[in-house]
């Protein structure tokens, strides 16, 4: 080969090294951006799942405190403490 078919070769050879080098490079940005997007949509789901169990532990302790659970145990579970006398009205329809 001469001169000119080499420096040819090589100028061929370093275009495609680059371009194919660019073509990886631009794909690469894709799949970062479309992480970046996954990231996102994941850190506001966490976001809204934090505030529903906030949501929850305040639920929580308001129906776990002694009144609430003596009302709740009275009112849907009919129960009595003990040395407590129970009337129950059987003329009620309830």
């Amino acid at each position: 080969m001469n001169r000119k078919t080499r420096r040819i070769a090589k100028l061929i050879f370093f275009v495609a090294v680059v371009l194919i080098a660019g073509n990886v490079y631009a794909s690469y940005r894709n799949d970062i951006s479309a992480y970046n997007d996954r990231i996102e949509d994941l850190d506001r789901q966490l976001e809204v799942q934090k505030n529903y169990s906030k949501e929850l532990d305040a639920a929580g302790d308001e129906y776990m405190s002694q009144e609430n659970v003596v009302r709740i145990a009275r009112e849907t579970l009919g129960l009595v403490k003990s040395g407590e006398k129970f009337f129950k009205n059987y003329n009620d329809n309830q």
